[in-house]
């Protein structure tokens, strides 16, 4: 095989290797970590073969392993800054949000700050037209519990259980301005007069 010929194997393999893990990393944002992890070690193995070094003419055996090792290792932690990227900066909220289940007991594992914060804030209640409390916060020995006093009403609140079934419902649609995290803009001022004229 010819120089030029191999050179442009590497290059091609360096530049779809990076191709890769680039279009894992922003275009496919939302893809299971199975499938963003297979893209990372296929990328990184493309990039690591197309710049793995011709020591033919090499020939000091320690010499070899040594650039070897070194190669290896400067991939190995540049795919782990790239995924450290990936899970700090690019899906930062995904990850601060994430919930895990044990297959044992059935527990949630979640985020304990986000869980300390939702069990021990007020969140907003919610109102029919004619001004009825579906759904309101009642604080006991500092933890917050959700009550619903119009059990009718159920399927249309949905729940607020963060420590074992999640949000489901107005609760999960409308949890930005329950929480008071996101202003309640068109959605408040339709209650309020939705409110008026009941």
């Amino acid at each position: 095989m010819s120089e030029s010929i191999a050179r442009l194997i590497r290059t091609c393999l360096t530049v779809g290797g990076t191709g890769l893990i680039l279009y894992a990393l922003f275009a496919d944002k939302r893809s299971a970590d199975e499938r963003w992890l297979a893209a990372l070690a296929i990328g990184g193995f493309m990039i690591a073969a197309g710049r793995w070094p011709d020591l033919s003419r090499v020939h000091d055996l320690a010499q070899r392993g040594a650039v070897r090792i070194g190669l290896a290792l400067t991939v190995g932690f540049a795919l782990v800054a790239v995924q450290l990227l990936r899970m700090q900066a690019i899906n930062a909220s995904t990850t601060a949000s994430r919930v895990g289940t044990d297959p044992t007991t059935g527990d949630v594992f979640s985020n304990p700050r986000t869980m300390n914060l939702a069990t021990t804030s007020k969140r907003g209640a919610i109102l029919d037209r004619s001004g009825t409390v579906l759904a309101k916060t009642k604080l006991s020995e500092g933890i917050a519990y959700r009550h619903y006093p119009e059990p009718a009403s159920s399927y249309v609140c949905g729940y607020f259980s963060p420590l074992k079934y999640g949000l489901s419902g107005i609760e999960k649609t409308h949890d930005g301005q329950l929480t008071g995290t996101i202003d309640a803009g068109a959605f408040g001022q339709l209650a309020m007069s939705g409110t008026r004229r009941a």
